[in-house]
């Protein structure tokens, strides 16, 4: 007798939906890590979508390439922040179609920032980003906020721990991040935050020049 020829299996291919759940699901951690770092990043305000930034990427047929397009300000600049998925950032079309993407939109008055996927998921930016966004909604009184201002003022480049013992609440720590997320203190994304970490009074200096986008540093 012959013996059976064993069956082999047939690869199990991701269905239709589930690769689009998958993509769905890295588009939202994307835009959510982005926003992360936009509120983290001192002086730097959320405004919203960019609807003819939108557009344009359909126009250009970017429109599966699994853009994040984001609007912001810049103490008095603005201009929006487009990040492209690994994909789009390592095929030669694509990449080529976001620089007419750029290109359209700059003709049409809108200001570019193109950010490739690791400057969103560099560390330990990243996670720092995420914990100062989370601490965005904690409540800092008038008053704490004056005494945290006098007290750097007095002694700048002091550390989280020095300047969460001006503070009589459980939660310190939270209320001085609360504050780097509105822009009134700034600390090294760069450097895992500790209780060494040195915090400074964030200045305001006059707006950049209108052909200057000094925000590239926030996503390098």
């Amino acid at each position: 007798m012959r013996a059976a020829k064993p069956r082999l299996k047939s690869p199990t291919l991701p269905s239709p939906d589930a690769a689009g759940r998958r993509r769905a699901t890295e588009l939202l951690n994307r835009a959510t890590d982005l926003r992360r770092l936009a509120v983290a990043f001192p002086g730097m305000r959320i405004i919203g979508p960019d609807p003819l930034v939108e557009n344009l990427e359909k126009l250009c047929g970017l429109a599966d390439a699994g853009l994040v397009i984001l609007r912001v300000r810049l103490r008095q600049n603005s201009f929006t922040v487009v990040a492209a998925s690994p994909r789009a950032w390592r095929a030669p079309g694509e990449k080529a179609r976001l620089h007419v993407l750029k290109r359209a939109a700059e003709h049409a008055g809108h200001r570019i920032l193109l950010i490739p996927p690791r400057s969103i998921t560099r560390q330990p930016r990243l996670d720092n980003s995420r914990w100062i966004a989370s601490c965005a909604g904690v409540r800092v009184m008038p008053e704490e906020r004056s005494a945290i201002a006098t007290y750097l003022y007095s002694a700048p480049y002091s550390s989280l721990a020095e300047v969460a013992s001006r503070l009589r609440r459980r939660d310190a720590a939270s209320a001085i991040l609360s504050l780097v997320a509105a822009g009134d203190l700034e600390l090294d994304l760069n450097r895992p935050i500790r209780p060494t970490s040195q915090l400074k009074l964030t200045r305001h200096p006059p707006p950049a020049p209108p052909r200057e986008v000094s925000a590239t540093r926030a996503f390098r």
